[in-house]
């Protein structure tokens, strides 16, 4: 037979009730497959179950009191947290502040780098428009110089004189 929390015949007395409810709880929560990915909780307050037909009567003003003094506790916790999540806060924005300025140090490194770079390349690609000018010019001087050697080398005619009438009637025939 199954027993219900209810069922007070079961247990001798109910803090045993209260006892079995919870490992009952306890097992069915474990049971169920969002048991593991469920928050856990942190603080709890066990409340000891009356039995049916039992009533206390509590004063209002102790009701009232007990609320109030949760609540101030509740509020400096929360206060503390507050506090906290302030502080940590603040150490992100020091955080993020710092590695902002750090980024801006490395920006302006690079961008004194680019600058440099960017004149030597300027410097460079000046350097190189020189070169091509002297470089033309030497190639039409060595051109011209190629042309002088290559008359030089030819050989040179040779000067005859010139034959007049009475040459060409004197000179035998072979």
């Amino acid at each position: 037979m199954q027993h219900q929390p209810w069922d007070y015949e079961y247990a001798n007395d109910e803090s045993r009730a209260t006892a079995w409810q919870r490992e009952r709880n306890i097992e069915e929560a474990q049971a169920m497959p969002e048991y593991h990915e469920a928050a856990r909780i942190v603080e709890a307050e066990i409340i000891e179950a009356s039995r049916p037909g039992e009533h206390q009567h509590i004063p209002v003003a102790e009701v009232i009191a007990l609320l109030v003094e949760r609540f101030a506790a509740a509020l400096q916790h929360k206060d503390l947290e507050i506090y906290q999540l302030r502080e940590q806060l603040d150490a992100l924005a020091l955080a993020r502040s710092n590695e902002a300025m750090l980024m801006r140090m490395q920006l302006e490194e690079v961008q004194r780098e680019t600058r440099a770079e960017r004149r030597e390349l300027e410097v460079a690609e000046h350097v190189g428009r020189m070169l091509e000018r002297e470089n033309s010019r030497l190639s039409a001087e060595v051109e011209r110089l190629n042309a002088a050697i290559a008359a030089l080398q030819q050989p040179a005619p040779i000067a005859r004189p010139a034959l007049t009438l009475e040459d060409l009637l004197l000179t035998p025939i072979p």
